[in-house]
């Protein structure tokens, strides 16, 4: 991001594809980020996700910043093994590690080629100081926010007491979750 409050390094990349400039697109049949590391500041803000959440979809063709932003589209995106760090007191800390994510038939366009498959993606991940691991997979809807079944297992039940109307303390165990979680990102008005 600009304000680095959201940084990715990414020691290899393999990207397979056409590159077709004169035509605006930036079609790759194969994407892959070996062993990435996503870092997080304490101060990330909406503001932040929200202008990085406008580059997944190209404006209409009316909109100045069209011709800017090219057609994308991602048959197969996969980030193998990576590792969230979260900022705090001026220090990174790993806070999710084994993280895998896959995207199939990713496209940033509203004219998505005719292609008949629907976009999907797979994240998975484990807490790097717990037993707990989560598994999110579903599809992308046309404004490319992701929707689907979210499982997380063994996580400490001290970390969700605050949601239960409990204090840490008077809790102990191990808490498996599962329901549908849907990412929205609302443009500044």
């Amino acid at each position: 991001s600009k304000n680095n409050q959201l940084s990715l390094k990414v020691p290899a990349v393999r990207l397979e594809g056409n590159i077709e400039p004169f035509a605006q697109k930036l079609l790759l049949s194969s994407v892959l980020f070996r062993e990435p590391q996503v870092f997080l500041d304490d101060k990330l803000s909406s503001e932040t996700l929200q202008s990085l959440s406008s580059l997944s979809v190209r404006p209409p063709p009316d909109d100045p910043l069209f011709k800017m932003i090219p057609e994308i589209g991602v048959k197969l995106f996969i980030a193998d093994n990576g590792t969230l760090y979260a900022h705090r007191a001026k220090k990174a800390v790993k806070t999710w590690q084994e993280l895998q994510l896959s995207v199939k038939n990713f496209n940033n366009s509203a004219q998505s080629n005719g292609t008949p498959y629907q976009p999907s993606f797979r994240l998975s991940g484990e807490h790097a100081r717990t037993k707990a691991f989560f598994n999110w997979q579903g599809a992308l809807n046309n404004k490319n926010q992701p929707n689907g079944n979210i499982k997380l297992n063994n996580i400490p039940v001290r970390e969700i007491a605050p949601f239960l109307a409990s204090k840490p303390k008077e809790i102990n165990g191990t808490a498996d979750i599962s329901g549908l979680l849907s990412l929205t990102l609302e443009e500044n008005k």
